[in-house]
């Protein structure tokens, strides 16, 4: 696909989601007034709108979707956004030199939280693995022949595979696997979170994040996240805006601390000009090593989780925005 192809897209599907971003803040404004006589916490559980595309040779795949949060369960309040590959609606193949977009029919039930998708659509050379309704079994389809495929002109595909991922594991220094890069774009009003990287195998693609920056309104430059200190592909999680879309959590290092920035100061923030509105740090008690910080997310508009590794020992922690008693040991009911 050639950059003006790609930033083509990029444009029109922004403008879908800032109109599927408005009407969800309508609807959360009319929900959070009906609402707001409840003494219960806040805990919005509408989606972050996102996009996430795939680049292979001559042809992009663009997943569309939003990162939901199911009802929580009756033990327990709250609860963490869901994985991208659960939360897909949409996929549509995107060829260079080719404006227009062939959509993948996704059979009624195939976008639920029990589909396997493989997001690394590319993870083998040459061929698209389809979306499943089973983990076991794949079918793959030549590059060549996929928008055939897709237009209904050609109805068998080229390869079926029983237990694609110990395939993919097994052949990941193969010739025939290859990594393809992504990008990720999560939305909300005021700004746009861009993660950036290359999805390998079947791997995560937390794993081959390689960067995270930032998009604001009326601007195409992109403001980039520099952490403090390193972070390994494992730190790196995509749950990082609040249901809400009003904080954003950022990963310091691999050893912390969290930083908790309003979209309000995210602009100040990035350009150096402003501190965090909070910062979240945790160390044993009596301990003197290092406690590495990983797997942060949002429980709710105002509750962070995550866990502190160290000597073999770990704990899950949550904090809550503003507490000036800080992280407390997690429990259903705290």
């Amino acid at each position: 696909m050639k950059i003006t192809d790609k930033i083509s897209l990029t444009a029109v599907n922004r403008l879908k989601i800032y109109f599927l971003l408005s009407a969800v803040l309508l609807l959360f404004s009319y929900s959070t007034q009906i609402f707001s006589s409840e003494t219960t916490p806040l805990t919005t559980i509408e989606g972050i709108p996102f996009m996430l595309s795939i680049d292979g040779a001559g042809v992009t795949a663009v997943f569309e979707g939003e990162q939901g949060r199911p009802t929580p369960f009756t033990a327990r309040r709250y609860v963490r956004a869901s994985p991208i590959e659960k939360s897909i609606r949409s996929l549509t193949f995107y060829f260079d030199g080719d404006p227009q977009g062939y959509p993948f029919k996704l059979d009624k039930d195939q976008p639920s939280p029990n589909n396997h998708w493989l997001l690394n659509v590319f993870a083998v050379k040459g061929f698209v693995i389809l979306p499943q309704q089973t983990e076991s079994e794949h079918l793959l389809v030549r590059l060549e022949d996929l928008k055939p495929y897709l237009l209904g002109k050609r109805t068998n595909p080229g390869k079926k595979i029983v237990g694609l991922s110990n395939q993919l594991i097994t052949d990941s220094d193969s010739a025939n696997i290859q990594s393809v890069p992504y990008t990720l774009e999560l939305y909300v009003d005021g700004a746009t979170a861009v993660f950036r990287g290359s999805a390998t195998s079947d791997y995560p693609l937390e794993f081959g994040t390689d960067g995270l920056s930032f998009i604001f309104p009326n601007s195409l430059d992109e403001f980039v996240f520099r952490p403090q200190n390193i972070i390994y592909g494992s730190d790196w999680e995509f749950d990082v805006i609040s249901p809400d879309g009003r904080h954003i959590l950022l990963m310091q290092g691999h050893y912390g601390p969290y930083h908790i920035v309003s979209v309000d100061h995210l602009r100040g923030y990035l350009l150096g000009h402003l501190g965090p509105d909070y910062e979240i740090n945790w160390n044993f008690p009596g301990s003197t090593t290092s406690t590495v910080l990983s797997d942060g997310g949002w429980l709710s508009t105002h509750l962070v989780v995550f866990y502190a590794t160290c000597c073999g020992t770990t704990e899950r922690l949550v904090y809550e925005l503003g507490n000036s008693q800080g992280p407390v040991l997690y429990n259903v009911d705290n």
